[in-house]
């Protein structure tokens, strides 16, 4: 189709650059043209593009080989000069010192990822077989991971029986993923080579099934599996140097850290490795939900249109749910918010692990994507420091730039599973952060700290931010972000009853407690963020605990029609209730605040009198005085405060109660349609085949064979497959 065509054209283009590119090293190095022609970089694709299950808008896994005069420092500095020249390249972004190095860009307007290898040779011929564990000698570990995709992903080819199927199957399980939101190996779930090795799996303990009955039964295996047992293609092997190599493969006897792995889906190329490390109790207990729901929808004898249609229906993340963390991201320019964005993200599974050890925290549950909001310039001040009140809740604050407050919100069993806040309840969540500029509701957000230690006065709430300068005011001017994202983790809780007792410390009885204090887990995650080496005065980030009646205007048009977005929106406004009988004076104390605010000073009344005229006065009823009944003198909007009904420490001559809170407009940003899931029928065959036997036990069956016949054997540069 005309992506594919335009795939092939932007790789065809990159590898003029990477020619070019080797050559120039080359000559540097003292080489002849001659011998650099013969001995330059080559490229090779993975992936899903090398699968070729590459859908609308996928990216481009590229791996550059080259020989071992051309260093990987040439690769991050020489060619990410010539790309940023080259007038193809968009969005660049180099991470030398990620796990597996890579640069990011958009090429062509095509997505891409590449990658380097330099390997122990003076050439690179043009028959390089990519799959000889020989070519992994006197490697760095940098080159070797990187040559790992390439391996996998034509090791996988091999090991399948029909390769046709095979894709067919993957597409529909890709599709599926993503619709249910448990595609990502960033946040803790499978990405696309896990997907495609549990695919291959299923294909190999059924060869001769139709594409439709390896959906079906791809559900029904995986649902019975008992993790940790892995899932293997072929045996583990020891490589060209033995078990005392230098390159060790998941082995779970012998390296404790393989012991620790929850959901191990192993690769078939040698170093066998886990694709699936970022998994957390989480994710995995979420993805067995999802195994659950699916084999469910696929039970029948036969499955129609319908059942295709309800497996591929979109999981409603923001309805689902009734507590969530927002992660704000924030810098003041386009480059160094895409790098911080990223950074947070790769982190974020931390932040999952973290919540995870929080006490009566049951699981967390992260959006696989993110949200691009206000790239307008938004202003904000903090207040000059105040004498802060005496509270029992400890006074801990969210060390960013935004105005923060000083809050408690209760949360106790009714809330951990309701919006509706509960005012009985001693239960505390120490919470500090307003969330206006975000289009929430400010009462109840979460607390978090930068830093371990108690925060300081508020001249220096941001680690990040240079030394402030006070306005007229005394305010502290913040920085001004212009760009923003915005990522979103759910939690669930699971506070013990009343009286419930645990097992202490040193082993004695006590009270199970009865509230979640999520401040630790988000301070420690805020502080690593910030500890980055790439952390500058321009970046920030803001943790807010929020309910779903809280939720962002634009989060909740994610999931679903308008009339659900209209039903949510109705719920979070905040009803007005009716005037109270008896009016608070100015010299009675202030009323409480309403849940989670402080509560407010009285203030003279500034009532206007038109509106006090406007508003029909009350019969004068007549009093006796000294034997006399007289009628008392109403009082003027001149009087004083103290004859002035006060309201919740505010003055209101009307009677009507004032707002709990004065909140910014929500988002104005424009919600993106949904768009309509595709049934499976699209995609597969809808006659899927009867069962004929029972589920064998498949975690104990025999590994087959590598079988050259099927698949390709050798990885084709980018050259051949051009012209193919």
């Amino acid at each position: 189709d005309e992506e594919s065509r335009k795939r092939e054209e932007a790789l065809g283009k990159l590898n003029v650059i990477i020619k070019e590119w080797s050559r120039r090293i080359s000559a540097r190095r003292g080489l002849s043209d001659q011998y650099t022609s013969e001995t330059g970089a080559r490229l090779f694709t993975f992936g899903s593009f090398r699968l070729g299950v590459s859908g609308p808008g996928a990216d481009v896994d590229v791996l550059c080989v080259g020989p071992r005069h051309l260093d990987r420092a040439d690769f991050f500095s020489d060619l990410l000069e010539m790309l940023q020249a080259c007038g193809y390249c968009t969005d660049l972004t180099a991470v030398p010192d990620a796990y597996v190095p890579v640069i990011k860009m958009k090429f062509d307007g095509i997505e891409m990822d590449l990658l380097y290898a330099r390997l122990a040779l003076s050439m690179i011929p043009e028959d390089l077989d990519i799959l000889d564990d020989n070519i992994l000698k006197n490697l760095d570990d940098k080159s070797v991971l990187s040559l790992n995709g390439c391996r996998v992903t034509d090791q996988m080819l091999n090991q399948v029986p029909n390769i046709p199927n095979f894709r067919m199957t993957l597409r529909a399980i890709k599709l599926w993923a993503k619709k249910r939101g448990v595609y990502g190996n960033v946040l803790g779930f499978l990405g696309g080579v896990s997907w495609a090795i549990l695919t291959a799996r299923i294909c190999q303990l059924y060869p001769n099934a139709a594409p439709s009955t390896l959906v079906t039964r791809f559900f029904r295996v995986l649902e019975q599996w008992k993790w940790p047992n892995p899932v293997l293609l072929n045996q583990i092997s020891d490589g060209p140097s033995g078990p005392g190599g230098p390159h060790k493969p998941w082995n779970p006897k012998i390296n404790p850290k393989d012991r620790m792995h929850l959901m191990p889906i192993i690769t078939p190329a040698f170093p066998a490795m886990n694709s699936t490390y970022n998994v957390s109790e989480s994710t995995l207990r979420l993805m067995k939900e999802e195994f659950t729901r699916a084999n469910a929808e696929l039970s029948a004898s036969t499955v129609g249109a319908a059942q295709w249609t309800s497996l591929f229906e979109k999981a409603c993340f923001f309805q689902r749910y009734k507590h969530y963390l927002q992660i704000d991201v924030m810098a003041t320019n386009e480059e160094e918010h895409r790098v911080f964005e990223g950074w947070v993200e790769s982190r974020l599974r931390i932040l999952i692990g973290l919540l995870e050890k929080t006490t009566n925290v049951q699981y967390a549950h992260p959006y696989t994507k993110s949200f691009a909001n206000h790239p307008t310039p938004i202003h904000t001040h903090i207040p000059p420091p105040e004498q802060p009140a005496t509270t029992d809740t400890p006074n801990t604050t969210l060390a960013d730039s935004t105005n923060t407050t000083n809050t408690s919100a209760t949360l106790t069993p009714d809330t951990a599973t309701s919006s509706t806040p509960s005012s009985t309840s001693t239960t505390t969540t120490t919470t500090t952060t307003t969330s206006t500029d975000v289009g929430m509701t400010p009462s109840e957000p979460t607390s978090a700290t930068a830093t371990p230690t108690p925060t300081p006065a508020p001249s220096s709430t941001s680690s990040t931010n240079t030394t402030p300068t006070t306005t007229e005011d005394g305010a502290i001017p913040a920085p001004v972000y212009t760009h923003r994202s915005h990522f979103f983790m759910a939690m669930t809780f699971n506070i013990p009853k009343p009286g419930a007792t645990t097992t202490g410390p040193q082993g004695q009885t006590i009270l199970a407690p009865r509230n979640v204090d999520l401040n630790p887990a988000v301070s420690e995650f805020i502080y690593l963020v910030k500890d980055w080496n790439g952390t500058t005065p321009n970046m920030d980030i803001k943790i807010t605990h929020i309910k779903q009646t809280q939720l962002p205007k634009f989060a909740i048009a994610e999931d679903g029609s308008p009339d659900q977005l209209k039903k949510l929106l109705k719920r979070r406004e905040p009803a007005v209730p009716s005037p109270s009988p008896v009016a608070k004076t100015a010299s009675s104390p202030a009323l409480p605040g309403l849940p989670g605010l402080p509560a407010l000073t009285t203030t003279p009344s500034t009532a206007s009198p038109a509106l006090s005229a406007a508003k029909a006065a009350p019969p004068a009823k007549k009093v006796k005085v000294d034997g006399e009944t007289t009628t008392p003198v109403a009082a003027t909007s001149g009087s004083s405060s103290s004859e002035t009904p006060i309201v919740n420490g505010a003055s209101s001559s009307s009677g009507s109660l004032p707002l709990a809170a004065s909140s910014e407009p929500l988002s104005t940003t424009t919600p993106t349609p949904t768009p309509t899931p595709t049934p499976m029928n699209d995609v597969i065959s809808t006659n899927p085949s009867a069962f004929d036997n029972e589920i064998e036990e498949l975690a104990d069956a025999p590994m087959p064979q590598a079988r050259t016949s099927f698949g390709e054997k050798k990885a084709a540069p980018v050259i051949k497959l051009l012209r193919s």
